[in-house]
């Protein structure tokens, strides 16, 4: 019981970043510098004004976590960028946070319905890899597969928005100490997850993720590409914005 009702309790909503306030910024580099390290004001405020929005997670009107997004175009697709993502690792079991960006990409395609939708990520440590394993049915890079369009797409990606910092051979946007990197305490794999031939791919794929290094992820975002969950959230586009 008192596990469900903290759950009601979270709330996920977005903002236009050209809507957040100066105070709002400073509670987000807050959160954010508590488990990164490397970074500094400046970048951070950069970065998140490179963005179109923010998935905010707050519980008892308290902020807890978010997740920042660029939306742009790309040989006539959609591409969705997830730029700095933190939840405070005390609310790490919630979905909230997870369902509402679902439904916000479901919302994507409904006002593009021809326009094909990608999903591009960098992914900094395992626990953001494993999204993607129960979030989609087809995405790279992945363990049983090479999918050659998806990686052509990738690169050319990865090339146009990192340019001399990604790595083509190995997939990776091998980042300087000074892009930020999570603290030693959150880059740790379980040990029931180690064995896991996911995370063995993800290790030798991005060995050096502790140092900041991100691996280039993408998948289509689509009603038929998703698991069966995803897929219902997908359909269900009723979002909510709070701008300022």
């Amino acid at each position: 019981m008192i596990e469900t009702f903290k759950k009601m309790n979270y709330q996920a909503y977005f903002q236009t970043v050209n809507s957040i306030t100066a105070s709002k910024k400073q509670q987000m580099a807050a959160i954010y510098f508590q488990y990164y390290q490397g970074s500094d004001l400046e970048r951070f405020y950069q970065d998140l004004d490179n963005k179109n929005e923010v998935l905010f997670l707050e519980q008892q009107g308290q902020m807890v976590g978010f997740t920042t997004i660029e939306f742009y175009s790309f040989q006539q697709k959609m591409i969705v960028y997830s730029g700095d993502t933190i939840v405070m690792p005390e609310h790490w079991q919630q979905q909230s946070l997870h369902s509402a960006w679902i439904q916000r990409m479901g919302k994507l395609k409904q006002d593009n319905p021809t326009t094909p939708i990608y999903w591009f990520l960098l992914v900094k440590g395992y626990r953001t890899y494993k999204y993607l394993i129960v979030f989609a049915k087809s995405f790279y890079p992945h363990w049983d597969g090479l999918q050659p369009e998806l990686k052509q797409l990738a690169d050319q990606l990865a090339v146009a928005k990192f340019v001399e910092l990604y790595n083509v051979r190995t997939g990776v946007v091998e980042c300087p100490s000074e892009y930020g990197y999570l603290k030693e305490d959150l880059t740790d794999i379980a040990s029931h997850e180690q064995q896991k031939k996911s995370s063995q791919f993800f290790l030798s794929k991005n060995p050096y993720y502790y140092k900041g290094h991100e691996l280039v992820c993408l998948c289509e975002l689509s009603a038929d590409n998703l698991q069966s969950r995803a897929q219902k959230l997908f359909l269900d586009t009723n979002i909510e914005y709070r701008n300022e």
